[in-house]
């Protein structure tokens, strides 16, 4: 199996190295693990980044398109590509490249097409306590929309099976996270949170 790391970002030179450097190189069960960067517009020196910090792959978009275009564009890549499993890790630092072993053992094992990476949003100190309670509602709309029970709807790190990333519509610009989640539970693809 292949795995592939997509990190769309946007004027992110000041952590990307950091990001591509918490990945590990390599996993059990996958003959293959590839970073591919999607440079949204930035003109910080992204791109030049992240071929020196070791990414396999980088996909430069003209101008800035939005998250979820270059989200789209990534796994769009990542399928032409060959990826067996992909994983979407935000080039701000805001996760840990090193919890990606334990994000895609659900999809290795079978038990899960979409794994969510679970941020633990009621306990995070930095997010305000109407942040808090926007976060539970919306997961609980998320959850009745969808048919999808997941306490971090919002998360950008999750991992996609070839066969889910492949039946994914992005219609939005700036945003993926609700709309693949409502697409998955539509598609009765089995969702797991972790972390």
């Amino acid at each position: 199996m292949k795995l592939i790391v997509q990190v769309p970002c946007h004027n992110e030179a000041a952590t990307l190295a950091g990001v591509l450097a918490s990945v590990p190189r390599a996993l059990p069960g996958f003959h293959a693990v590839e970073l591919l960067v999607i440079d949204d517009g930035s003109d910080d020196g992204t791109a030049e980044i992240a071929l020196a910090a070791g990414a396999h792959h980088l996909l430069r978009l003209p101008q800035r398109q939005g998250l979820a275009r270059a989200f789209a564009a990534g796994l769009d890549r990542a399928l032409d590509l060959g990826a067996d499993v992909i994983v979407n890790l935000d080039g701000d630092h805001q996760y840990d490249g090193a919890d990606i072993p334990a994000l895609v053992a659900p999809i290795q094992r079978g038990e899960a097409d979409l794994t969510l990476g679970d941020r633990r949003t009621a306990t995070l100190s930095h997010f305000s306590p109407s942040k808090k309670m926007l976060q539970r509602w919306g997961s609980r709309i998320v959850a009745w929309l969808s048919g999808v029970h997941a306490t971090d709807v919002t998360t950008g790190f999750r991992a996609h099976s070839r066969a889910l990333a492949a039946a994914l519509l992005i219609v939005g610009d700036y945003t993926y996270t609700l709309e693949t989640l409502v697409q998955a539970g539509q598609r009765g693809a089995r969702v797991v949170s972790v972390g």
